[in-house]
């Protein structure tokens, strides 16, 4: 699996290059605090993608993130709840 997660603080010159993500699509978790419902975004393409810095955590911000060329496929437990991510 070639899953990509990248965090601001640690690009460095022995670590990930952005063009390392330039044919990657990108899939951001949000959770909107208020109502507690789950958001997945796609981003494919030159969309401009704006991420979290690690001090502040604002009520829009992704609460997870990942680069990949796979495509998944999410759906939720029926028995528990919780929400599966199917690598196609």
């Amino acid at each position: 699996m070639s899953t990509f997660i990248w965090y601001p603080k640690t690009i460095d010159s022995n670590s990930a290059t952005l063009d390392e993500f330039v044919d990657k699509v990108f899939y951001g978790v949000r959770q909107d605090s208020t109502t507690g419902r789950v958001t997945i975004e796609k981003i494919a393409g030159d969309e401009p993608i704006s991420l979290p810095d690690e001090v502040t955590n604002r009520p829009n911000d992704y609460r997870n993130w990942m680069w990949t060329t796979n495509t998944f496929r999410f759906s939720w437990d029926a028995n528990t709840g919780r929400l599966l991510m199917e690598v196609l």
